[in-house]
């Protein structure tokens, strides 16, 4: 079970780094504050 997750997480990860530039909280972080950059 243990080896099955790992596996899973890393090629999870390998795709993820291959399609977007950014990890995916950084990704999920910069949508959540982009309506601020806006505010003045």
């Amino acid at each position: 079970m243990l080896l099955g997750f790992i596996v899973a997480v890393t090629v999870l990860a390998t795709l993820w780094s291959r399609f977007f530039r950014r990890g995916s909280l950084e990704w999920l972080l910069g949508k959540a504050t982009k309506p601020a950059g806006l505010v003045r």
